[in-house]
């Protein structure tokens, strides 16, 4: 069931307490008589509590690599022979009062970057794949033009193009994951969101399937699928 935009923003303004005492009878009471409704409630605040805490992890691991960098350039200065040592426990107290600090990210904020944020859009040219050359792949150039239709707004067109790309003959595994990937993102953003669920689906319990996915940029369309 779609729901519309004020549904999503009732949804929203309930899991953030932002309703008053009768307003929030009242949805209570709508969820406990729909069981949808429930289910996508449920689905909701657990999709934001997975992403708030993925993108704290990314957050403090960013944080902590600049961290670092800024230790070791200060070790480098010593004029002195002493050999400057960095407590682990220090560290270790360093991430405990970062995550403390970066922990303030509501939900409100969670629902509005998976609303409003797109995946993201990599040039693949997979020269770890092998040694050869792969400039002139004309799998390749047509992965990524397919690719750039969607980033520009024309996911019809390129749904067509990865349904192509995915039933070449002999195609290297990686180029048919990475198809069948993006074509997901152009299903959602088409409507065709029961194609993008059953594609996705696919892909998730494919144990050999090669393309590396960012888990945010799964999360976003998990997201957009639920509505």
């Amino acid at each position: 069931m779609k729901r519309t935009e004020a549904e999503i923003q009732l949804i929203s303004s309930y899991l953030l307490n932002q309703l008053t005492e009768e307003q929030k009878i009242a949805f209570e009471e709508r969820i406990a008589s729909d069981s949808i409704l429930q289910d996508d409630v449920t689905k909701l605040k657990l999709l934001a509590q997975v992403t708030e805490r993925q993108l704290l992890r990314e957050k403090i691991q960013q944080i902590q690599i600049a961290k670092f960098a800024e230790w070791a350039n200060e070790e480098t200065e010593e004029t002195t022979t002493e050999v400057k040592v960095i407590p682990l426990r220090n560290r270790w107290l360093f991430t405990r009062k970062l995550s403390a600090v970066t922990s303030v990210a509501s939900i409100a904020f969670v629902i509005s970057y998976l609303s409003f944020s797109d995946v993201t859009y990599e040039p693949m040219a997979f020269s770890e794949r092998s040694n050869n050359h792969v400039m002139n792949d004309p799998v390749l150039e047509k992965l990524n033009k397919a690719v750039s239709l969607v980033q520009h707004g024309n996911s019809h067109e390129a749904t067509l193009l990865f349904d192509q790309i995915e039933r070449l003959p002999n195609i290297h595994p990686y180029y048919r994951d990475a198809a069948a990937w993006y074509e997901v993102v152009a299903l959602q953003k088409t409507g065709k969101n029961q194609q993008a669920k059953d594609l996705l689906e696919q892909i998730e319990s494919n144990p050999r399937f090669q393309f590396n996915i960012p888990t945010i940029d799964k999360w976003k369309v998990k997201w957009k699928l639920l509505f």
